[in-house]
């Protein structure tokens, strides 16, 4: 009895372990996305566009919604068309 309670208690900690290991894979997934388009951001439209893209970005939760602005950074044609195209991510973002 005491047996099988200890390995259900080894069990359930082993898979808290593993879902903490997934979130914060998650995570730092986001924050490695984030870095690169500020990085593109910064380069195509300067600092001020990435300052102003920063906040923004730490909204978005979702890896493909990230994903779908580095394609959109390259079709917008300047920092105000950027900034509102990653407004209205953000924007769709939030809960």
């Amino acid at each position: 009895m005491l047996t099988e309670r200890v390995l259900d208690w080894t069990q359930q900690w082993k898979e808290e372990g593993r879902q903490e290991g997934r979130q914060e894979g998650r995570q730092e997934g986001l924050r490695s996305e984030r870095r690169a388009l500020l990085r593109l951001i910064r380069r195509r439209f300067g600092e001020t566009a990435a300052a102003h893209s920063t906040p923004l970005l730490e909204r978005i939760a979702q890896p493909p919604v990230l994903e779908d602005l580095f394609e959109h950074l390259l079709d917008c044609p300047d920092e105000s068309a950027w900034l509102a195209r990653l407004q209205a991510a953000a924007g769709a973002e939030r809960p």
